[in-house]
């Protein structure tokens, strides 16, 4: 974020009276920088994750209660079938690590790379 860290943003939000509950992903949670001084999250989570850690998270702090499909809804006949071609291993290794960083626009790029 340019301007400002994650620790600044959580403090200017608390100062401003946003109550809402914060979880902090960052890449340095863990090597102490500013995890000591700044408690204004709730919680955090240290980069790379799964995602399902997060969904943990977020269903602890909104108090929600994720609920599962076992079936897959049928596709609208509205729309037009798209082909999918596997673009392959290497490149979805590279999207995969991609999204553990949170790396978003180098995700869009590899994406605009792949497509036809």
């Amino acid at each position: 974020m340019p301007g400002m860290n994650g620790w600044q943003l959580v403090t200017r939000l608390r100062d401003h009276g946003q109550t809402a509950p914060v979880i902090m992903l960052s890449a340095n949670i863990g090597d102490g920088t500013a995890a000591d001084t700044h408690t204004g999250h709730n919680d955090t989570l240290a980069k790379p994750f799964d995602i399902r850690q997060l969904q943990d998270k977020l269903a602890v702090h909104l108090a929600l209660e994720w609920i599962y499909s076992d079936t897959v809804q049928p596709a609208s006949k509205a729309r037009p079938k798209r082909t999918m071609t596997n673009p392959g291993a290497a490149h979805v290794e590279e999207l995969i690590r991609l999204g553990e960083i949170g790396y978003v626009r180098g995700i869009e790029a590899k994406l605009a790379d792949l497509a036809p």
